[in-house]
């Protein structure tokens, strides 16, 4: 007689079996281009980067979904390796301090897909995009483990803005035209998913509606802030100082974009697509699906571009990660070199690459997918 001990053995060699399975093979649908102008912005020298830590809120936004994701490993130990800068700016350091994520998220996330976006065949690009200025007086690089939608090597929660290192006092500017939406303490105003989460934070409602949608951009753990709510700010201005206030774990600007509604934390869209890249430079906006058209989560897409330097971005690991309306993508990297970039992913199953051209100043995009 099988003992309870060797059929819950047996049991769970069948789950780990069950667990390993694969997706299917991939394949690669042509890239789009679009040409989209943007004007020079100046580099600037790279400090450590800090990320800010975001826990995962209750949320309801277009497609509402119900996911069922669950952890299935253990996060591994943190190795910070950020995505490689231009040759003309110092790489990226990063501190290895991170705080205790809200949630556990295994290497291949184990989904139910029905949750996740199911994009149109084609990627919209004609839209403008790439409206805005940088928002710092100084370094303006993201921190390249913790792009948007990224999990920073799955420590933290995903993302739902870009982190900007720069020293403690460094200006914050406002990226275009608009009027100070609020502008102090979110203590008893909340624009995140609990008090004091940004600290003190500015908002912007920017002068031009996008494509019939207001658009707001936030900017947050500020040292001090320099403006008033009502006050009309215009590209430069000066609205704050880099800090670390809320739940900051150093210094550094927390920088989002949010569409239509200032208040939620499920607002927000990527801030690579709507800022202008360094001059010289280009975006690129992508999509990784599976063989059904579905988003593949939180898998790591690498670009190996015309300066040799290769660099890598996660697609958005959860559905609360909202794409934009035109684009529908589940990744961007902005600041790529002008030329050629081979952009590949990698899954148990196989490889998946295409080439795409970047253009200086444009939005340029790719589309990833699997194939039976």
């Amino acid at each position: 007689m099988v003992s309870y001990k060797e059929k819950g053995l047996f049991i769970m060699l069948m789950l780990f079996i069950s667990g390993c399975s694969r997706p299917p093979q991939l394949a690669a649908v042509p890239a789009q281009v679009a040409r989209v102008e943007a004007s020079t912005t100046p580099t600037a020298a790279l400090p450590t980067a800090v990320p800010s830590h975001t826990s995962i809120p209750t949320a309801n936004h277009t497609p509402t979904v119900t996911t069922t994701q669950t952890a299935t490993a253990p996060p591994p130990t943190l190795t910070a390796s950020a995505t490689p800068t231009p040759t003309t700016e110092p790489p990226a350091t990063v501190s290895p301090t991170v705080a205790t994520p809200q949630a556990t998220a295994s290497a291949w996330p184990t989904i139910d897909p029905t949750w996740l976006v199911h994009p149109p065949t084609e990627l919209d690009l004609s839209r403008a995009h790439l409206w805005f200025a940088r928002p710092v007086d100084g370094n303006n690089n993201p921190s390249a483990p913790y792009r948007f939608g990224m999990t920073y090597n799955q420590r933290l929660s995903p993302h739902r803005g870009v982190d900007i290192a720069n020293d403690p006092g460094t200006p914050v500017v406002a990226v275009g035209a608009g009027t100070v939406f609020y502008a102090g303490e979110d203590i008893e105003t909340l624009f995140g998913p609990k008090p004091d989460f940004y600290g003190r934070v500015v908002v912007i409602q920017m002068a031009d509606p996008w494509e019939g949608h207001t658009i707001y951009t936030l900017y947050g753990h500020l040292e001090s802030v320099s403006v008033t709510a009502g006050q009309p700010v215009n590209a430069g201005d000066v609205v704050g100082a880099v800090g670390s206030s809320g739940v900051a774990l150093g210094p550094h600007l927390h920088f989002e974009v949010r569409q239509d509604e200032p208040y939620s934390y499920e607002s927000v869209r990527n801030p690579e697509f709507w800022y202008r890249p360094y001059a010289g430079r280009g975006v690129l906006a992508g999509r990784l699906v599976d063989v059904n058209g579905v988003f593949l989560p939180g898998t790591q897409v690498t670009l190996e571009c015309s300066d040799g330097t290769p660099r890598t971005v996660e697609t958005y690991w959860d559905q609360y990660t909202a794409p934009d309306d035109f684009l529908v993508e589940n990744f961007v990297i902005s600041d790529l070199p002008t030329g050629t970039c081979r952009v590949w992913a990698e899954t148990p199953d196989g490889l998946v690459e295409q080439s795409v051209e970047i253009l200086p100043g444009e939005l340029s995009g790719v589309i990833l997918q699997i194939r039976p």
